[in-house]
C-alpha cells in the first residue's frame, strides 16, 4: 500500500478486498497503515476514523508493536525481497539501483551480522533498507549499517510523519471530508465512535476496550523503563 495513488484525490485501498466478500452484508472494519503518494487525499470508504498521535506515541507504537520482531534468516530474505518489491517496483520496472547495490554490497554482510547477533529484529533490517534508499537521495556511494538501539529512538522521535500526519488532517477538515478524529486513548470515549459509525454498544465492545485499555498501560508504563534508559532527547 506505499505510495497509492489517488484519482481525483481518492484513494482506493478496499476494492480489491471487496472483491472477495460480496457475499457478505457484515461491517468491514479496515486498519490502513500506509502511505499515500500525496498526503492531501483521502481514502474511499463509508466511514473514517483518523487515529492521531503525538511524535512519543507514535515512537512508543512502533518500539513496542513492531521494532522487536525477531527474525530467523529466512525473514532476513524475505523482507528484504518485499522491501525492494515494496518500494522500488513500480507497474513491474525497477526503478532505481537499490536492488543490485543491496545484494552486491550489502545483503552478505547482513546476513553475517545475522550469525554473529548483530542484527536480530525487524527494525534493524529495516532501516538498513532505508539508509540504502537514502544513500542514493543524497549522491552518496556507500553508507555504515547501524543497529544500535539508541539510533532507534533518536530516529522515531523526529517529527517527519507526524508533520504530514497533520498535513493529512488539515486537509480533510479544509475540504469536508466526513471523518472521525480521535486519539491513541480512543477507548476513553467509544460513545463517540460508536455514534459516529451507527452501531449500538455492547458488553463485548465495553469488554474488548477494557481489556484494551489494561494492555496499552502496560504497554507504556513498560516503555517508559525502555525509553528513559536509551533515549536522551535533543
Amino acid at each position: 500500500m506505499e505510495n497509492k495513488e489517488d484519482v481525483n484525490g481518492i484513494v482506493d485501498c478496499t476494492s480489491s478486498y471487496f472483491n472477495f466478500v460480496r457475499k457478505y452484508e457484515y461491517p468491514v472494519w479496515s486498519n490502513y497503515f500506509g502511505a499515500t503518494k500525496k498526503y492531501k487525499v483521502t481514502i474511499d470508504c463509508d466511514k473514517l476514523l483518523f487515529a492521531q498521535s503525538t511524535v512519543e506515541q507514535s515512537a512508543m507504537f512502533y518500539i513496542t508493536q513492531y521494532a522487536f520482531n525477531k527474525m530467523d534468516l529466512s525473514n532476513l530474505n524475505d523482507r528484504t525481497m518485499l522491501w525492494w518489491q515494496d518500494h522500488m517496483l513500480m507497474g513491474g520496472e525497477d526503478i532505481g539501483d537499490w536492488k543490485e547495490t543491496w545484494y552486491r554490497d550489502y545483503h552478505d554482510q547482513c546476513i553475517a551480522d545475522f550469525h554473529n547477533g548483530k542484527l536480530q529484529y525487524m527494525w534493524q533490517l529495516n532501516f538498513a533498507h532505508w539508509d540504502l534508499y537514502n544513500m542514493f537521495l543524497e549522491n552518496k556511494s556507500k553508507f555504515t549499517l547501524d543497529y544500535s538501539i539508541e539510533r532507534l529512538f533518536e530516529e522515531k522521535h523526529k517529527t517527519d510523519d507526524i508533520d504530514r500526519q497533520q498535513t493529512t488532517i488539515k486537509s480533510m477538515t479544509d475540504n469536508n471530508v466526513d471523518h472521525l478524529l480521535v486519539d491513541v486513548e480512543w477507548f476513553n470515549n467509544t460513545s463517540a465512535i460508536l455514534n459516529y459509525l451507527g452501531i449500538e454498544n455492547s458488553k463485548e465492545l465495553d469488554d474488548a476496550a477494557s481489556l484494551y485499555s489494561k494492555r496499552y498501560y502496560t504497554v507504556c508504563k513498560s516503555y517508559d523503563k525502555l525509553f528513559n534508559k536509551y533515549y536522551k532527547g535533543n
